[in-house]
């Protein structure tokens, strides 16, 4: 699968881009593959807040990662990332 997306990115001359999928479960119809420091940068610590991971993402893997940091947002995922700093 690894190198299915390595492929894919190459292809896409190493830009961001969206992978489709079924709407199911977490999913939700797809998901944003990052491929540069910055793009990852921009999500995960510049502009976080306009990339929330929702109710319905937190639900289904709450099983699977409690309200940690993968899988939180707003207040409680803060919290989390000081705690991993």
């Amino acid at each position: 699968m690894a190198i299915h997306f390595l492929q894919i990115t190459r292809s896409h001359k190493w830009k961001i881009w969206v992978a489709r999928a079924p709407n199911i479960g977490a999913l939700g119809g797809g998901m944003l593959v990052l491929t540069t420091e910055e793009s990852v940068k921009h999500v995960l610590k510049d502009n976080f807040n306009n990339y929330v991971k929702g109710q319905e993402f937190q639900a289904w893997l709450h099983e699977f990662l409690g309200n940690g940091v993968f899988a939180s947002d707003g207040p409680i995922w803060k919290h989390h990332r000081k705690v991993a700093r």
